[in-house]
């Protein structure tokens, strides 16, 4: 390209080896702030207004006002640059009466204090308007790097990569249309922040390479002004085509349906405003004398080829979204099938484990209600020592457990199963007013003696003989844990 736009990227790019080690001697200066169109209202169109810088030392303060509102703030200079955090709002008496916030980058270049500024709304959440800022300054004398590149020398370099693509620290973005398609559609721009943000400037470079390699777009003025009016043409057309897409276009699982209509309208407003950059429409701050500038009407042709790349790109997304989204379902549903299976097989096993289990408990039960039994007769010679009435030993033994009366067992078992009871020392008869009864005696324990009471072969418990004196059992507690006494001392020790 020409020598403006090569000086133009000397001064982007080469700040930091002209005037870094440089002193602003004390002082007021004044420069001028120059903004963009409101960004959610191009019709509220850019502006100029001056501005002033007080430094002192290393501390530089910013003040804007005209006396209906303010905006001020300070920074530090140093190593060639100042960073300023602003705040703007209007005097109390202005009905509008609004604040906002102005972030400001400055570097020295040529004994000038060059660079951006951003405004936006007070929380931060919206920027409103993207300004450039020119300040003359003086310098210290012999605060300056004398040996710095020449020039000359910088120019020759800049001019033989003048179609070399713009870079990142991430590598190059792109120099010519089928290029920037193809990186579109691999899904590398779908970050609108890049954009917008972290490679704002490389991006507008790209594009401006593309511009003069494919639509043959000369070079920019080399006005501050008129680079700004293009990074933010190419940063609201290009972003926000990104944001059309990107920002609820996509619906969620299962079908991840496109919302074309959503895009549709969003996209509406995107031609909008690139109708408005053509000739016709205005000029701006990159057109002269001769009408307006070309890249003007190159640009928006630009953006529709973007245009689609971003949509093969969205479609894409889709199509792995869907992919993704298949897969985990089907791994979901593997995983699942397999714990329900698991499940099965755990369940079998623990019925199985509990069918032998009851099988072997009622094997036991069997075997020890046959056994028991044969109790009687196994000590029916010990039972006919104890002489007692014949008819209380072929009786049957009932209990009263919880308010009800059961057959424990025939009292002809539940004597054999005492004989058998090795924690049994002795075993008596006894009667208290002709009811028949027996005297145990426990090892280590005094003897108790157990009454009943019969009626025609029924034995029922009534009475407990302790130190030869006749207990009557009379509460349901008392007969509970007479019944589980009586079957605790048939069990074998």
């Amino acid at each position: 390209m020409g020598k403006y736009f090569c000086s133009f990227l000397i001064g982007c790019c080469l700040i930091a080896s002209s005037e870094v080690s440089a002193q602003i001697k004390d002082g007021s200066y004044n420069g001028t702030l120059r903004c963009g169109p409101l960004i959610s209202d191009a019709k509220r169109g850019p502006w100029t207004q001056p501005v002033q810088l007080h430094v002192s030392g290393t501390s530089i303060s910013w003040l804007r006002t005209d006396g209906k509102y303010t905006e001020s703030g300070s920074g530090v200079f140093q190593r060639g640059q100042v960073n300023l955090a602003l705040k703007g709002s209007w005097n109390s008496s202005n009905p509008i009466n609004k604040s906002w916030r102005t972030a400001v980058k400055l570097n020295l270049e040529e004994g000038k204090l060059i660079g951006s500024a951003t405004i936006s709304t007070e929380d931060g959440m919206q920027r409103l308007r993207d300004c450039n800022v020119v300040i003359a300054i003086s310098l210290i004398p012999g605060t300056s790097i004398a040996n710095t590149v020449p020039r000359e020398n910088t120019v020759q370099t800049v001019t033989q990569r003048k179609h070399s693509v713009a870079t990142t620290a991430t590598g190059p973005l792109f120099s010519t249309k089928a290029e920037m398609i193809e990186k579109t559609r691999a899904g590398q721009f779908l970050d609108q922040n890049k954009i917008y943000v972290s490679e704002r400037a490389a991006f507008a470079q790209s594009v401006l390479a593309t511009l003069y390699n494919d639509f043959g777009v000369t070079e920019l003025p080399r006005d501050v002004g008129c680079m700004g009016e293009f990074e933010h043409n190419v940063k609201t057309l290009f972003g926000e085509t990104v944001r059309a897409y990107v920002d609820g276009s996509i619906g969620g699982p299962p079908d991840f349906t496109f919302n074309q209509q959503a895009v549709k309208m969003k996209l509406s407003n995107v031609e909008q405003t690139a109708a408005r950059l053509l000739p016709e429409n205005g000029s701006g701050w990159c057109s002269g004398k001769s009408g307006a500038h070309p890249y003007l009407i190159a640009l928006p042709k630009l953006r529709k080829d973007f245009d689609l790349a971003i949509l093969s790109a969205i479609s894409e997304r889709r199509s792995q979204l869907l992919a993704q989204y298949k897969q985990q379902q089907a791994e979901k549903l593997a995983a699942k099938q397999k714990q329900e299976q698991e499940k099965r097989v755990e369940d079998q096993r623990k019925a199985e484990a509990e069918r032998e289990r009851v099988a072997r408990e009622n094997v036991a039960a069997n075997e020890k209600a046959k056994y028991e039994k044969g109790a009687a007769s196994r000590n029916a010679k010990k039972i006919s020592e104890l002489r007692l009435p014949s008819k209380f030993v072929a009786s049957n033994l009932y209990v009263n457990y919880l308010g009800q009366w059961v057959i424990l067992m025939p009292c002809s078992q539940w004597l054999g199963l005492l004989f058998e009871n090795n924690a049994i020392e002795s075993l008596k008869a006894i009667s208290a007013s002709g009811n028949p009864g027996v005297s145990i005696k426990l090892n280590g324990q005094p003897p108790i003696g157990l009454l009943f009471r019969m009626e025609s072969n029924e034995a029922y418990i009534y009475a407990v003989v302790t130190n030869n004196i006749v207990e009557p059992i009379h509460t349901q507690g008392e007969h509970s844990q007479m019944a589980l006494m009586l079957q605790q001392l048939t069990e074998r020790k």
